[in-house]
């Protein structure tokens, strides 16, 4: 994807220091909810990715998507991609593809039972610093869904692009570029699945895997073709 001015328009440069770590947070919402009325989700997180031998690499340090309560809690969803980390932290993937330019992984995210929004972005470099583009908060999608207690989830394939274009010296740089959707039920979910606790690896798992329809034609959402 090459880098467009009209992309970029709607993207703001921020960097916010954080006391309490992500982890940390969903920790202190889910340790309040009893048992019986979480629910789990579970996906396939991939991002795209520039081919370097048989690895794959990333143009941002950090690339994030951002779900959340859209119920008016404060529980802060988060699909990451992490390189280079000063803490150790980076992610492990499942899997690394250079012909398809991308790597992810799949997960099982215990939530609460509620409706939720899969709203926003992120790409984030270290250096100086720390720098990136973010979402606008008024410019920022809406893809909706809804979980009960006990239910098992499945929301499909989440993968941001990348672009990239060249600066005035002629040397690439690398910009944010879109969500894509896909439903690949059939793989997916018996791999995302192995990452939930062994007491719910058996529940029967709804199929609700997320649509561009739903965020009504946002320019930054749209559906990719399954694979």
């Amino acid at each position: 994807m090459t880098l467009s001015k009209p992309l970029l328009v709607i993207l703001l440069i921020i960097l916010l220091p954080s006391c309490v770590s992500h982890s940390e947070r969903v920790k202190q919402i889910l340790a309040k909810v009893p048992q019986q009325d979480l629910a789990y989700i579970i996906g396939k997180y991939a991002i795209e990715c520039e081919p370097d031998g048989n690895d794959c690499y990333q143009s941002f340090n950090s690339i994030s998507i951002n779900y959340k309560d859209s119920l008016g809690s404060d529980f802060p969803g988060l699909l990451n991609s992490t390189r280079g980390s000063m803490f150790g932290s980076d992610t492990v993937y499942d899997f690394i593809s250079p012909q398809r330019r991308e790597k992810g992984y799949y997960f099982c995210h215990p939530v609460p039972k509620s409706s939720y929004s899969v709203y926003s972005f992120s790409f984030y470099n270290f250096a100086n610093g720390g720098s990136g583009y973010s979402i606008e908060k008024d410019q920022q999608f809406d893809v909706p869904f809804s979980v009960n207690k006990g239910e098992v989830a499945y929301i499909g394939k989440l993968k941001l692009s990348s672009s990239s274009g060249d600066n005035i010296f002629g040397m690439k740089v690398y910009g944010p570029g879109v969500l894509l959707l896909s439903d690949n039920a059939d793989v997916d979910i018996a791999k995302a699945l192995k990452k939930c606790p062994s007491s719910v690896q058996n529940t029967k798992v709804q199929n609700i895997a997320l649509k561009a329809a739903l965020a009504k034609g946002h320019p930054l959402v749209f559906d990719e073709a399954a694979n």
